[in-house]
């Protein structure tokens, strides 16, 4: 177990259901901490329970894989992986890590129809410059309308390319890596 990982928790019981996806947050021996917050407070749990890693959700796409969480740590070994139908298989995983700090999409839930709220992410700047150029084109601003859509156009094709410039192009690349850079070739 490590910290920030998602674990269900199944066999304590208490006042409150403590089974469930909790996310750890803290790590001492064979002894792991998690948070179960109330309406009134976090309480906290003893007992003998199972505690196995949580699936993630359906993924849209791998972007990088870490041995340790990136965001907590100034520096964190990023390993190199292929992706095929049973999922992403890292590559030279010479410490053979059981876990792994996985960036990836979550699968498109969609359909998508007039009255959705929810604007995937990828498409969200695109919508918001395309919707003022329209305002702007409305408005008689037609010279800024331009520049507007432009911008929009920009925005829509970074996030088509996203699928070129992933990191898993299934091909292996050699790594040079230096004490201040990493560069492929």
């Amino acid at each position: 177990m490590f910290t920030g990982a998602t674990v269900t928790i199944a066999g304590l019981s208490g006042t409150v259901e403590p089974d469930g996806d909790y996310e750890i947050t803290e790590v001492s021996a064979s002894v792991f901490t998690y948070d179960l917050t109330t309406g009134t407070g976090t309480e906290t749990y003893t007992g003998s329970g199972t505690a196995v890693y949580a699936g993630i959700s359906t993924v849209d796409s791998f972007n990088r894989i870490f041995r340790d969480n990136p965001l907590n740590l100034n520096s964190s070994v990023e390993y190199e992986f292929y992706v095929d139908i049973d999922g992403a298989h890292v590559i030279n995983n010479f410490s053979n890590n059981s876990s792994f700090w996985v960036n990836y999409y979550k699968e498109w839930s969609g359909p998508y129809t007039a009255a959705s709220t929810d604007i995937p992410l990828e498409f969200y700047r695109f919508a918001v410059h395309a919707t003022y150029a329209d305002y702007l084109r409305f408005d008689g601003q037609i010279d800024k309308a331009m520049a507007e859509e432009n911008n929009a156009q920009q925005y829509l094709m970074i996030e088509v390319d996203k699928a070129e410039n992933q990191r898993n192009v299934n091909t292996l690349q050699r790594r040079i890596s230096t004490y201040n850079s990493r560069q492929s070739r």
